[in-house]
């Protein structure tokens, strides 16, 4: 957009446009991990930051001598690269911060895994191309295959959705509220988690081919009581932790809660983690690929709640991902199995 009236160094200017909004990442090295956890795509990543957070990135631009007389197209192509950002990262099934100070609702579109090596070569692609022949088309192209790739997404989220509301009725119940998120780096697998209308989160999986190229499957999974701050609190003191103990566990919670919109519940398979259902590792055992861990009653830790990362046998994961993506795991069941004209489908729990 600015490559004619900028130096060829215009590029370097997107460059760091568009990745300045996730500075708020520094603030790891200087808060609790889950106040950085709060932080991240929070007050950068709002639209209504974007002038702003622009403005920064343009600056040391600004201050050099060959920028002297083209400031407005300076920090009219920071302002278009730092606007993608946010967008971009809403995609994702992370959740995204947009409409701060209006609302802190975290805002994710499940279009996209949060990480896709498709998605970022192409850009990355597309940009090296244009940047070292000098030419716009590259980068076009690599833009128009993106946009289709999230389109493709979309149809795919769609497409889960609805595997989502057809499992929810053959288990008798529907779905008060869901989400279809796709895998890492594919948009073959999705994860299907959803509170039912009977009081449990329900997850399955779902490997779904693109355009209708092949057989739907799917992986059913469980189901779990969603923790709540009342039940929380219960289930505390009947552990035996003070008065203390309980109201910091409550405040670490409200924050982690917030970050899970609401898929917060004990890990299966360690009873002071409190999990995020929407990364657990697998649909049939709950355990969460990060969480709210809570100290010993009395235990004398520093915190009583701290977040962490509790995923372990990462190897095991990819293979299983690998496998579940050629179709050859074995958990996963035809449709038409699955959802016979008559009987119902159960969860485990």
């Amino acid at each position: 957009m600015f490559g004619r009236r900028l130096p060829r160094s215009a590029w370097l200017i997107g460059l760091v446009g568009g990745v300045t909004a996730d500075a708020d990442f520094v603030a790891r090295y200087f808060v609790s991990p889950l106040e950085a956890l709060a932080f991240h795509r929070h007050l950068t990543h709002s639209l209504l930051f974007i002038p702003i957070g622009a403005l920064i990135a343009a600056l040391p631009f600004l201050l050099l001598r060959p920028f002297k007389g083209q400031r407005k197209a300076v920090y009219g192509a920071a302002l278009v690269a730092y606007a993608t950002h946010a967008p971009l990262d809403a995609c994702t099934a992370y959740g995204t911060v947009l409409f701060y100070p209006i609302t802190d609702a975290r805002i994710a579109f499940d279009l996209i895994g949060i990480i896709d090596p498709v998605f970022t070569l192409a850009l990355a692609i597309g940009l090296m191309l244009g940047v070292a022949r000098r030419r716009i088309q590259p980068t076009r192209y690599a833009l128009a295959f993106c946009v289709l790739y999230l389109s493709v997404g979309g149809i795919q989220n769609w497409r889960v959705t609805q595997l989502q509301e057809t499992l929810a009725e053959g288990r008798g119940h529907a779905v008060a509220r869901g989400r279809a998120m796709p895998m890492p780096g594919t948009l073959w697998l999705w994860r299907s988690v959803y509170h039912g209308d009977d009081g449990y989160i329900y997850a399955d999986e779902f490997r779904v081919p693109p355009l209708w190229l092949g057989e739907v499957t799917a992986n059913l999974g469980r189901r779990v009581k969603p923790l709540t701050p009342e039940r929380l609190e219960n289930d505390l003191r009947e552990r035996g932790y003070g008065d203390t103990q309980v109201t910091e566990a409550l405040d670490a919670f409200e924050t982690f809660d917030w970050f899970t919109d609401g898929y917060s519940a004990w890990d299966e398979r360690n009873e002071r983690v409190i999990g995020d259902m929407r990364y657990a590792t697998r649909p049939d055992v709950f355990t969460s690929m990060w969480g709210l861990h809570i100290a010993e009653p009395a235990g004398g830790a520093d915190e009583t709640a701290h977040f962490g990362r509790t995923m372990n046998g990462m190897n095991d994961r990819v293979g299983r991902l690998w496998q579940a993506l050629r179709g050859e795991d074995e958990a996963f069941l035809p449709m038409h199995e699955i959802l016979p004209r008559s009987g119902k489908v159960d969860a485990g729990e």
